[in-house]
């Protein structure tokens, strides 16, 4: 179990660096490598999604987000990038619903009520993205 544990850390710093170093697709493979280990570590699974995110592989990133709601269904920055990746493969009703509940949850959350306005413009609702 030790070695497991050297690996997923391993993998992980390793990943991290690369994403600092803006090396998107080998950081993706480093942070692949720690969910083989902990598939359902939400560092290494925020992380993988970030890193997804940042090379505009939405369709990617968007069962991993969809895999954090699941685990942590009250954490509103899963649910505010599950919004976004919905928002940037164009579903702006789900993406309405996810940052919704983000706001919800997180009601302080700026970032949050401006992606939602966006959201509801892109869905055509424009009384609500007004508001």
């Amino acid at each position: 179990m030790q070695g497991a544990t050297e690996a997923f850390e391993r993998h992980l710093v390793a990943g991290g660096e690369l994403l600092r170093d803006s090396r998107v697709e080998d950081a993706c493979r480093e942070f692949e490598a720690a969910l083989s280990v902990r598939p359902d570590d939400a560092k290494a699974l925020g992380l993988l999604g970030l890193a997804y995110f940042r090379r505009n592989a939405f369709a990617a990133a968007l069962p991993v987000y969809e895999k954090l709601v699941v685990l942590h269904p009250r954490d509103a920055s899963y649910r505010l990038n599950l919004g976004l990746v919905y928002l940037k493969l164009g579903d702006a009703t789900k993406a309405i619903d996810q940052l919704a509940i983000s706001r919800e949850i997180d009601p302080g959350q700026s970032r949050t009520v401006s992606y939602l306005g966006l959201a509801y413009a892109r869905g055509g609702e424009y009384a609500q993205a007004y508001e």
